[in-house]
């Protein structure tokens, strides 16, 4: 079975993406945190086939988690925010 880790703050985005998820025939086992310190342990711990990734979390900047994550791993990385701005989403396309 494939995993996804869902870090976001917003635990109605949370719980709407793990239904998705789960429920619609996808057949993807889900973890979900709040935190970015408690997302990376995850990652160590577990095997993680995707990460969703909210750009603002409460103990963290989501672009600093993804190039935390860049720098050890090449697990595919989905960015969500509330921002639209272009300047906002070429900083989340960058190395």
């Amino acid at each position: 079975m494939k995993t996804v880790l869902i870090i976001d703050d917003d635990l109605e985005v949370q719980q709407l993406i793990k239904t998705y998820l789960e429920r619609e025939g996808f057949g993807f086992g889900v973890y979900c945190t709040t935190l970015s310190r408690e997302g990376l342990e995850m990652i160590k711990e577990k095997k993680i086939d995707l990460i969703i990734l909210d750009i603002f979390l409460p103990d963290g900047n989501g672009l600093e988690v993804c190039k935390e994550i860049r720098s050890t791993s090449k697990i595919p990385i989905a960015l969500i925010s509330a921002k639209g701005d272009e300047s906002d989403k070429v900083l989340g396309l960058g190395p």
